[in-house]
């Protein structure tokens, strides 16, 4: 019974800036098209058509398919007009009639539309889709849900997505109709599973359904699992919901722990001795969980990340959105994730949109998981909190029974940024309380308080005032989402809104997942110390947006026992390299090039010019090409350090890390360790070797410089990410001029359990003293800790520090 038919292919299309394609029957069914511009469907207006590279708003779009007469033979028969993503907003008509509106970029929708259809081979049928896509300027009050796609400081800001981006179909069946399948696995332990599973049917008539679900190894050789099926449905929307045990499951691992086991599903629906409709899917056995255990209003909540039953220590990237949606594919994912997996990532973080469907396709088989936030960047007005929250269910029914899905986080970092508006308002309101606190002196409190003499008591009554002030200010700050105190204590969107979204999104996924309300506040709630989301993750940029004199040295700070409660989960670290020389020729002309043309690469490539400038200063360099090795060694020497810190301090508090950012996806000067031409930066192949299973590192880093004569001494740590206990490790390390001439050398023979990091010796020495030493020039040694894995893909893994004598290399 199931089939259909794709309307993709070369439809017309209009721009609307005024708004008036209604009033001029753009939807009707013999409304004259003919000089309208040609558009290809799937894709996006801006790439599909040249008068329209600039555009955003509104663009209607129309086309004309014929359905033959056997399309539909009998009155059992249904059909269903589906868009698998339009974005943004959507309004639909077909033959001129009006179906319906929809807004959200990322899932399915449709509309029942057999009684409408025009049959026959001289007959055709007239779909028109109005579909509208702002640039919206104010970032604080936002009004689309498209996450990164708009506002990002990472992604291509001279690109609107608008347009229909993925396929166009009718869809046939029988006279019940599959909305959807709900996967959700309780794993008891490794032999046995139970896969609650629930059916979304939609049913023209009142019937009895028999069909079977089975479970099929895909990639595999192993058990394959089934159950038939009697479901009674009336008409209308219907729910049917069983249990299917498993024994003996084959589960799915990320790569570095197993294999990504994938199970091909298949659900088959009879009505009256015929198919009237099937579903086909794919899924793994899989549970991941953080068992949080509380610990006071101060220090928080413990995190312990278990997967498959399993303690579990996620390392990986953020990803960017794929901004031309309509042209990704399973390849191309496919290729950017398998250099994440060469650089020993286990996770990736989709960085606050939804991608396309092929990107949790090709996770599920390379086996590496998913943070997946939804497409909330910043924040939003109090009118799309509906919205917000309908597109969090959404997002969760959409992707829910990939294997790779492991944590949900509703809003990445729900804050306001301060512009004229903002401050205007804050200054504002600050003068507005004053008014009426001197209202209250002057006419309520002052005249009651005017025997209050004595010093003490004038000291009491300012004070009162000012509590008064406070609580005025703060009352129009919490009504009107001011920067202050939206900031430090009470905004509308992570304090209301997120909590909501958070519990959506965990009702939905009955806690096979974990789920966090926001990312990169570590504290929440109407005050802070008292919210039931305490802890979440962290964002930390020493180095670049902060510990300006310190440098990326800053980030010490986490080791101290104040600071570390707050270190559960970094899901941002990194700063900002210029690409290879290739990109940066297509980026900028030949006058452009030295000096650099800072304002186009501000404006067009997301660069930040001060930051470049204070962290690795252009005066260091002499021309391009130095610049460009001289700001990736300045990049892979800050993700360095960060990135061993957080792994001394794993599982004490530490439970993952994510850095920021895997790869670009336009030309771009940002935070990517793999430019847009797939070239590696220098620091893609510093995550690689800091992310080792089984690695050595230094505990205390090199200070800024030392002097001839100075005593160097740290502790060494082993981390030991393998599920298994190591019971002979071998870590060598030396000292030497230029990584050449050797000075001296030792080692350590240890031992280390699964899935921990210990302190195995320390290496202590004095900085050589030889005249060359003491023009009081910049020189360089080096100390390099090797560690032998003969079981892991890189059998040596050479941890290289750099030594500054007498003055440092960089300027902070």
């Amino acid at each position: 019974m199931k089939e259909i038919q794709l309307l993709n292919g070369i439809w017309k299309c209009k721009s609307d800036p005024e708004e008036l394609g209604a009033l001029n029957n753009y939807f009707g069914a013999d409304f004259n098209d003919d000089d309208w511009y040609d558009i290809k469907v799937p894709g996006h207006w801006q790439d599909e058509v040249e008068e329209l590279k600039d555009y955003s708003g509104t663009v209607w779009y129309r086309t004309k398919f014929k359905v033959p007469n056997d399309f539909l033979k009998d009155e059992n028969e249904r059909v269903r007009l589906l868009f698998k993503g339009i974005f943004y907003k959507s309004e639909y008509y077909l033959n001129g009639e009006f179906l319906g509106t929809h807004e959200g970029y990322f899932d399915t929708h449709g509309y029942e539309v057999g009684d409408m259809l025009v049959k026959g081979d001289d007959k055709a049928n007239v779909l028109a889709v109005k579909v509208i896509c702002e640039n919206e300027p104010d970032m604080n009050n936002k009004k689309q849900i498209i996450g990164t796609f708009g506002h990002w400081d990472a992604s291509d800001p001279n690109f609107n997505a608008g347009g229909i981006w993925n396929d166009v179909l009718l869809y046939k069946s029988g006279n019940a109709y599959i909305e959807r399948l709900k996967l959700i696995t309780k794993l008891k332990n490794e032999n046995m599973a139970t896969e609650k599973i629930s059916i979304f049917l939609d049913s023209a008539i009142d019937a009895e359904l028999k069909g079977k679900i089975s479970f099929t190894p895909h990639n595999f050789q192993g058990n394959s699992y089934s159950q038939d099926l009697v479901i009674k449905v009336e008409k209308g929307k219907n729910k049917h919901t069983f249990e299917l045990p498993m024994k003996n499951p084959a589960l799915w691992w990320t790569w570095d722990l197993g294999k990504p086991n994938l199970y091909d599903v298949k659900l088959e629906l009879i009505m009256n001795n015929q198919i009237t409709d099937e579903l086909k899917t794919r899924t793994g056995i899989k549970e991941f969980k953080n068992n949080r255990k509380q610990y006071g209003l101060i220090k928080g909540e413990k995190w312990n990340i278990e997967f498959n039953k399993k303690r579990f220590f996620p390392k990986g990237t953020n990803i960017p959105p794929w901004q031309h949606l309509a042209t990704g594919n399973k390849e191309k994912f496919s290729k950017r994730l398998q250099m994440l997996i060469d650089a020993n990532m286990n996770i990736i973080r989709v960085h606050a949109h939804i991608d396309r469907d092929e990107l949790h396709q090709a996770c599920d088989e390379l086996g590496i998981l998913i943070w997946q936030d939804l497409p909330l960047q910043w924040f939003y007005a109090k009118s799309k909190f509906d919205q917000a929250k309908l597109d969090a269910k959404r997002a969760v029914q959409k992707i829910q029974h990939h294997p790779s899905q492991a944590i949900w986080c509703a809003h990445n970092e729900p804050i306001k940024f301060p512009n004229a508006k903002e401050i205007l308002k804050m200054v504002f309101f600050i003068l507005l309380s004053s008014w009426f606190t001197n209202l209250i002196r002057a006419n309520l409190l002052g005249p009651l308080m005017s025997s209050w003499t004595g010093i003490g008591l004038k000291i009491v009554k300012e004070i009162i005032f000012i509590i008064i002030w406070l609580v005025i200010y703060n009352t129009f700050g919490i009504l009107l989402d001011l920067e202050i105190p939206s900031l430090i204590a009470y905004n509308s969107n992570r304090s209301n809104l997120d909590p909501q979204l958070h519990d959506i999104m965990r009702e939905e996924e009955e806690n096979q997942n974990m789920v966090i309300p926001y990312s990169g506040i570590c504290k929440g709630g109407v005050w802070p110390m008292f919210s039931t989301y305490a802890y979440t993750d962290i964002h930390a940029y020493p180095g670049w947006y902060a510990s300006y004199f310190k440098g990326y040295r800053g980030l010490k700070k986490f080791l101290k026992p104040s600071l570390r409660n707050h270190a559960r989960f970094v899901t941002e670290y990194g700063s900002q390299a210029l690409p290879s020389k290739g990109v940066m020729f297509r980026i900028l002309e030949p006058a452009e090039r030295w000096p650099l043309n800072w304002k186009k690469l501000a404006k067009k490539h997301r660069c930040q010019p001060m930051f470049c400038k204070w962290w690795f200063p252009p005066k260091m360099a002499k021309n391009l090409e130095e610049y460009i090795e001289l700001s990736q060694d300045y990049q892979a020497e800050q993700v360095h350090m960060q990135t061993e810190i957080f792994r001394r301090l794993k599982h004490n508090p530490m439970e993952g890390l994510i850095t920021f950012l895997g790869y670009d996806c336009f030309p771009a000067v940002d935070w990517s360790f793999i430019d847009i031409d797939l070239k590696p930066k220098k620091a893609y192949y510093t995550v690689q070797k800091a992310f080792e299973p089984l690695y050595a590192f230094l505990d205390k880093w090199p200070k800024k410089k030392y002097k001839p004569g100075d005593i160097f001494e740290s502790d060494v740590f082993l981390t030991n990410d393998y599920l298994e206990d190591k019971e002979a490790v071998s870590v060598q390390w030396k000292l030497s001029r230029e990584n050449k001439n050797i000075i001296r050398t030792g080692d350590f023979k240890t031992k280390i359990k699964a899935d921990m990091v210990k302190k195995i010796g320390k290496i202590e020495f004095k900085i050589p003293e030889e005249n060359l030493y003491e023009d009081g020039e910049h020189h360089e040694i080096y100390l390099s800790i090797s560690t032998l894995n003969p079981s892991g893909k890189r059998k040596v893994i050479n941890n290289t520090y750099r030594i500054d004598i007498n003055k440092y290399k960089w300027p902070h």
